[in-house]
C-alpha cells in the first residue's frame, strides 16, 4: 500500500512538472483486540473553513503520516474567518479533501461543531448528511437536527463548563441527544468527565481540537502524538466506526496515557505484554539474584508500580515497559528457602480505568531455592 501511493504520488509530481517527494507514514501500533480491529481516530479536526489555519487535503496528510485510521472535520458553524477567500459552505471541507482521503486510504467523515454560548457549550457532531442544514439560530434545535441525520453527537471541553452538568446537558442527555463526551482534548485529561461517562454510560473520546498546523501542537520529533480516540470496530469502515461509537467501544490516547473501561485496557495490556512465567532455581547459601525478562510488542509505554505485598522479594517499585522493545531485564533478590509461588502485584499506573486510578493486575513466579 505504502509503495503504491508513492508511485502514485511520484507520478502526478512528475506529471505537474514538479520534484517528487517520499511521504512517510509513522504507524502507531496497537494491538486488535476482542475480536475487533483497533482504529487510530481523531473526530475534532478544523480547517481553512472555518478558523483553522490548514487546507483539508493537508489535513489528510499530517493525519496519515502520524499513523491515523481516520479523522473527521469539525468546522464551526457559527464563525468563518477566511469568508473573503473560501466559499462559505459547511460542507465543502469534506468535498474538498474527500479525493486526497481516498487516494491515502483515510476514512474521511464528515461532521460540524456547534458553537454556542454557556450553560450549552461546544457540541460536535460526526456522521451528518449535510451540515448548512444544522446551521440555525435555536441551539436545542440546531443539535436535533444533526440528530435527525443520525449523527453522533459528543460534548466537547466540558471543562469550559467548569465541569458543571447543567441543566440543559441533562435535558440533552435525558432526550438521547449526546452519546459521547470529550475526556481529553488536546492537551487536557477531564477525571470528572471519565466519572460521568462510566455511570451515564457514554462514550469516551479524545480529540486534538487542532486548528495550527499539527506540528505546531506537537512535537513529534520527541515522541509525543496528537490526543486521538481508540475505536475497537468490527472493520475498517466508517460504518464499523460509527456503531463503535454508538455502543461506547473506544478508549482515549492522551499524552503517554490510554483512559478507558477496563475490559479494553486490560486487554490491549494482556496482547501487548509478555510477562515472566518461569520457575527460578537457586542454591542455599548464595547469593540469591536473577532477571525478570518482560517484552512489550506495542507502541505504548507501559509504567507499573509494584505493591508491597510480596516481602520475599526485592524488585524496583516502578518499571517502566517502553514501547516496541524486545526485553527489559529487572534484577531483583529473594529471601525465599524451597519452593514457592509468589505472586507480584502491580499497577499499571498509565492505564486509567477510573479517574486518576490505574489498572490492577498480577504476576506470579515460581522460586525453588534448594
Amino acid at each position: 500500500m505504502k509503495r503504491t501511493i508513492a508511485v502514485i504520488l511520484s507520478f502526478v509530481a512528475l506529471s505537474m512538472g514538479v520534484q517528487s517527494q517520499t511521504i512517510n507514514r509513522r504507524e502507531i501500533r496497537f494491538p486488535d483486540i476482542n475480536g475487533y480491529k483497533t482504529l487510530k481516530c481523531d473526530f475534532h479536526i478544523h480547517t481553512v473553513f472555518s478558523n483553522g489555519l490548514v487546507w483539508p487535503t493537508v489535513r489528510v496528510e499530517e493525519a496519515w503520516m502520524e499513523g491515523l485510521d481516520a479523522i473527521a472535520f469539525t468546522d464551526h458553524l457559527e464563525y468563518h474567518t477566511f469568508d473573503k477567500d473560501v466559499v462559505y459552505d459547511d460542507n465543502r471541507a469534506t468535498e474538498v479533501a474527500q479525493p486526497m482521503a481516498d487516494l491515502y486510504g483515510m476514512i474521511l467523515i464528515r461532521g460540524t461543531e456547534i458553537t454556542r454560548q454557556k450553560p450549552l457549550g461546544h457540541f460536535n457532531a460526526i456522521f451528518t448528511t449535510d451540515n448548512n442544514a444544522i446551521r440555525v439560530s435555536d441551539s436545542i434545535q440546531s443539535i436535533a437536527i444533526a440528530n435527525q441525520q443520525h449523527a453522533f453527537v459528543s460534548w466537547n471541553h466540558p471543562g469550559e463548563n467548569n465541569g458543571n452538568w447543567a441543566d440543559v446537558q441533562e435535558q440533552l442527555f435525558k432526550q438521547g441527544q449526546f452519546q459521547g463526551i470529550e475526556v481529553a482534548n488536546h492537551n487536557t485529561y477531564f477525571p470528572e468527565v471519565q466519572q460521568w461517562c462510566m455511570d451515564k454510560k457514554l462514550t469516551m473520546m479524545g480529540t486534538s481540537d487542532v486548528h495550527n498546523p499539527i506540528t505546531f501542537d506537537y512535537d513529534f520529533a520527541h515522541g509525543e502524538h496528537r490526543t486521538m480516540t481508540l475505536v475497537f470496530a468490527k472493520e475498517k469502515s466508517s460504518e464499523a466506526i460509527r456503531d463503535a461509537l454508538l455502543n461506547q467501544r473506544t478508549a482515549v490516547y492522551w499524552k503517554n496515557v490510554l483512559i478507558g473501561k477496563e475490559e479494553f485496557l486490560s486487554a490491549i495490556y494482556n496482547q501487548s505484554v509478555e510477562l515472566p512465567s518461569v520457575t527460578m532455581q537457586f542454591k542455599k547459601n548464595e547469593r540469591n539474584k536473577a532477571f525478570l525478562f518482560f517484552k512489550n510488542n506495542s507502541d505504548f509505554p507501559f509504567e507499573l508500580t509494584l505493591k508491597n505485598e510480596a516481602k520475599e522479594l526485592s524488585i524496583p517499585k516502578k518499571i517502566i515497559l517502553k514501547g516496541n522493545i524486545t526485553a527489559v531485564a529487572i534484577e531483583f533478590n529473594t529471601s525465599v528457602s524451597g519452593e514457592k509461588t509468589i505472586t507480584i502485584p502491580f499497577e499499571v499506573t498509565n492505564l486509567l480505568v477510573q479517574p486518576n486510578k490505574g489498572m490492577p493486575s498480577e504476576f506470579n513466579l515460581k522460586i525453588n531455592v534448594q
